[in-house]
């Protein structure tokens, strides 16, 4: 039993050491400037680069109410669709903001900053996901 946990320690280690999958060049197209360049910034370009095209669709509801009526946290959901090589994907991720309607701008940023947040994890996935699919 110690051998197998030896040998399922030295897979981790060397596992935990390998270089992370790199993914294809593209050519980020998107409607979005702010998507461009936020994706611009994780994908890499370069001369055999390939369509790359992101959609995204952030919206956001009620999730609870605080005792005097008004919202008490929202969910923001975010939706990044993206379409390379003839294939289509979808990445779904959401997050719950607590918010205090009494400081109604403060409640609007942190619905924003959630959203770039999401934003960000999922063009992460979504690179992993291409370096997957070369």
């Amino acid at each position: 039993m110690s051998f197998s946990f030896r040998f399922l320690a030295g897979a981790v280690l060397l596992s935990a050491c390998a270089a992370p999958l790199a993914p294809p060049p593209v050519l980020v197209e998107s409607e979005s400037p702010v998507l461009r360049r936020e994706a611009a910034a994780v994908f890499p370009a370069g001369g055999a680069a390939e369509p790359l095209r992101l959609e995204e669709k952030i919206s956001e509801s009620i999730e609870s109410l605080a005792a005097d009526g008004t919202a008490g946290a929202y969910k923001v959901n975010y939706v990044l669709s993206f379409r390379w090589r003839g294939e289509s994907r979808k990445i779904s991720l959401e997050q719950i903001v607590s918010v205090d309607e009494s400081r109604y701008l403060a409640g609007i940023r942190a619905r924003a900053e959630a959203a770039e947040r999401l934003r960000s994890e999922a063009l992460r996935q979504a690179r992993y996901i291409l370096a997957r699919l070369q």
